[in-house]
């Protein structure tokens, strides 16, 4: 048997979510800790926004809290939520989110 094996392009099959940014606001959160290789002391900083999620068959969106990199903005408005590259199978088998790899784009 000869099964042809078809690559999809992601760029149109991504597992998205609807969502709305309310405020641009970022939360800044930050400190020090020693390396756990050297025991030096070295300062950290974690960007948070919140952003407010649509889940299929929930009459209401619910806050979520998205980590974004150092250059990372995004401006009050609609968005789809990307999972893909957010999703892994973590502790247990159990499927788990990495809200650092959370992506937005804008919605249409």
């Amino acid at each position: 048997m000869n099964a042809e094996v078809k690559k999809l392009d992601r760029s149109e099959h991504q597992l998205t979510l609807p969502c709305v940014i309310h405020s641009d606001k970022v939360n800044v959160r930050s400190g020090q800790s020693p390396d756990k290789r050297t025991g030096e002391i070295r300062n950290w900083q974690i960007r948070e926004l919140e952003l407010w999620v649509s889940f299929p068959g929930e009459p209401f969106p619910q806050k979520i809290i998205m980590q974004l990199s150092n250059n990372q903005t995004y401006t009050s408005g609609e968005y789809q939520l990307v999972l893909d590259d957010a999703l892994f199978v973590g502790q247990f088998n159990r499927i788990s989110l990495n809200t650092r790899n959370l992506k937005l784009i804008p919605a249409k």
